[in-house]
């Protein structure tokens, strides 16, 4: 570490189709002067089909996966290593990178759902950091108590006010928007929400079996920028800590911190 620049293995899931939050922290990480090498974690080599159906195909491809992680951090001569959700590395892995003198941090970026295999792992890391507070009640329900909630930003090259045309004023426009992918717990969410001037907008097929709004349709993250330019709340919901809505409940959802029409100036919210 130089001057208080580190070297960051960062390992995410990169979707071949659009980007995710994990270019966005690697982007973010870049503007603070870090160097930062890109690991990849689900380069699968056995297809999932196949993976799906023989568990020591599928454990032993997981071991692939990890085993390069290490050595990549080994060739890397790294400061530290950041993994994002954390669910495919093993405890072992995180072991060896330790073992190394490398710092380790977790990210974990969704909420938990179904079986969460790295609560067991997550107190090997150095540092723990959760994108949403239900994970941290989580291990702290395990007797992890270093868990500490660190939100997602605004990566400035991605997400920033521009200027419209009234007619694209008139086609991004809403009173209330959402840009993200369906799922029951949002569709339970925005069956609420039909009544006003609202727009979702997402991956193709899902977003718009969603409670009709005024506008929903296809549309790829870089397009979120108009949404949110043209639109008063940009909405964001996240998961309740089961599967499903419990009866009379109400999912976590929370709305941007300011109105996107007048986004501040400066590196993050």
């Amino acid at each position: 570490m130089k001057g208080g620049r580190m070297k960051i293995l960062f390992s995410g899931y990169h979707n071949p189709h659009y980007e995710t939050v994990t270019e966005y922290m690697e982007r973010a990480l870049r503007a603070l002067g870090h160097e930062v090498i890109v690991y990849d974690d689900r380069r699968h080599v056995i297809p999932g089909r196949i993976r799906s159906r023989v568990g020591w195909l599928h454990r032993l491809d997981l071991a692939c996966i990890n085993r390069r992680l290490a050595e990549a951090a080994r060739r890397g001569a790294v400061d530290a290593v950041v993994v994002t959700g954390g669910d495919r590395i093993l405890p072992e892995t995180v072991d060896r990178i330790r073992a190394m003198g490398i710092v380790t941090a977790l990210w974990t970026t969704d909420p938990p759902k179904g079986h969460v295999p790295h609560l067991k792992v997550a107190p090997r890391y150095d540092h723990i950091f959760c994108q949403g507070s239900e994970f941290v009640e989580l291990l702290r329900e395990t007797g992890t108590d270093r868990a500490r909630w660190l939100p997602v930003g605004c990566e400035p090259a991605s997400h920033h006010p521009i200027e419209l045309t009234e007619e694209e004023r008139r086609l991004w426009g809403s009173d209330v928007v959402f840009v993200g992918s369906h799922y029951p717990e949002r569709e339970a969410l925005f069956e609420a929400l039909a009544d006003f001037d609202l727009a979702l907008w997402g991956r193709a097929g899902g977003i718009s079996a969603m409670a009709p709004p005024s506008r929903a349709g296809s549309a790829r993250p870089t397009r979120s920028r108009p949404t949110g330019s043209g639109s008063t709340v940009p909405a964001e919901s996240c998961w309740p800590r089961t599967t499903g809505i419990p009866a009379g409940a109400t999912p976590c959802t929370r709305r941007a911190p300011v109105s996107s029409r007048s986004w501040p100036a400066g590196p993050s919210w």
